[in-house]
């Protein structure tokens, strides 16, 4: 299995990170390469669609919003398997937040290094928008 991790300090609270980042329909609203998702089977699986018009299919394992932290795992849509991957906020106890966002996963249909240079990025993208979100608000 390949393991890939990105993490990002945002100078937040913790807690409205989570607010933001912990619930599972709302990755649209802090990632910029998902257009839209939609939630089946009472919230447990989760179809996303991104901007070049692909979808993938999720499925939560486990959410703990005490821990500030979710895992799922992706059944189809990206070029792996086996994927899990965990979000998780953590507090920096100064007023920070540390994001992580890991995920294991087995090279299927691309090499190695082209699937883990494609999570890596999407992660990394991702986490890069929330620091943006947080650090440049207005509000």
């Amino acid at each position: 299995m390949t393991s890939v991790c990105e993490e990002v300090r945002v100078a937040a609270d913790p807690d409205e990170v989570w607010d933001l980042i912990g619930h599972f329909s709302r990755v649209p609203e802090w990632h910029p390469q998902i257009d839209d998702s939609t939630l089946e089977e009472n919230g447990r699986l989760r179809r996303v669609y991104d901007a070049g018009g692909g979808e993938t299919v999720e499925r939560l394992l486990s959410r703990d919003d005490s821990g500030r932290s979710y895992r799922y795992t992706i059944l189809e849509g990206l070029p792996v398997s086996g994927y899990t991957a965990t979000l998780a906020v953590e507090d920096e106890r100064d007023g920070a937040a540390l994001v992580r966002w890991s995920g294991e996963f087995a090279p299927s249909g691309a090499s190695e290094e082209e699937a883990t240079s494609q999570i890596r990025g999407f992660l990394r993208t991702g986490l890069c928008n929330v620091k943006r979100i947080f650090e440049h608000r207005s509000w």
